[in-house]
């Protein structure tokens, strides 16, 4: 009986250091302690996972995911690496950037949540659609996707400072004006997860003290007290005119209040 072969999914190559190409991130600089701690154990066990790349011309290549492994190699002193040779357009490239980088774990929260983004925005993708291609809950990408409301500085601090997923997500979830004052109390104080709710309690109870805030996520509550104020005025004899234009993203509306200001200055400048 003849077996079928395997299906070949990818070429492994041993690649000089110099025809490999590595992405502008932003983050790796600030990586330099995990970058040497994986150089040592690359150095002391050679590198056992390959790099995937992608063929930019003959003799060119470009890093596709374990970005921060190959880095490693670098540091190590190594020359030449293995590489899995894939073919794959830009989103595809993506994905497997996420994937793998997941599965050796040199994948920061944030360099994650910045791809999936990326993802969301050029590719139209939807949450549902990113969690299952992914492979991660719908709450993860929610979560990841809110880390990215973060500024660059802010973001940049967080991994300098090893600050875990959790706190990030808290601080993330706090008004803009409060997450730097917040952050550096972090960092001052290097408090823990535990530490953190416990001040972000003390702050939100002294904004409640000087006044309490009141979100309502349903706008049914706003456009119901705006059209019986509308039917009031309308009842009390005052011409007004409601045009009322909603869609999925917004509720506009636009309203005439005819307050006969040009009979009043007539009468009054004949007396």
């Amino acid at each position: 009986m003849k077996h079928e072969p395997y299906p070949i999914i990818g070429k492994i190559l041993l690649i000089p250091v110099e025809q490999i190409q590595t992405t502008d991130d932003p983050f790796l600089p600030l990586m330099e302690q995990e970058i040497e701690r994986l150089a040592e154990l690359i150095r002391a066990n050679g590198l056992l996972h390959p790099i995937l790349v992608s063929r930019i011309s003959q003799n060119q290549f470009s890093v596709v995911s374990s970005e921060l492994i190959f880095h490693a190699a670098l540091a190590s002193g190594m020359t030449d690496v293995s590489c899995i040779l894939i073919e794959a357009d830009e989103q595809n490239q993506i994905f497997w950037q996420i994937i793998d980088d997941r599965q050796n774990g040199s994948l920061h929260y944030l360099q994650m949540a910045r791809r999936i983004r990326l993802l969301s925005d050029q590719y139209h993708l939807t949450l549902p659609e990113l969690a299952s291609e992914l492979g991660i809950s719908l709450k993860d990408v929610t979560d990841l996707l809110k880390l990215c409301e973060l500024s660059d500085e802010t973001q940049k601090m967080i991994i300098k400072e090893d600050i875990s997923q959790d706190a990030a997500l808290l601080l993330a979830n706090q008004p803009e004006e409060e997450r730097k004052e917040l952050l550096d109390l972090i960092i001052d104080r290097h408090l823990p997860f535990e530490k953190i709710m416990e001040e972000i309690k003390v702050r939100n109870s002294r904004c409640s003290k000087k006044g309490k805030i009141i979100v309502f996520k349903d706008t049914t509550v706003f456009t119901n007290t705006i059209d019986r104020a509308v039917t009031a005025m309308s009842e009390a004899g005052i011409n007004t005119i409601c045009q009322k234009a909603e869609t999925e993203q917004q509720i506009e509306y636009h309203i005439t209040i005819q307050t006969k200001t040009s009979e009043k200055t007539s009468h009054l400048s004949t007396g």
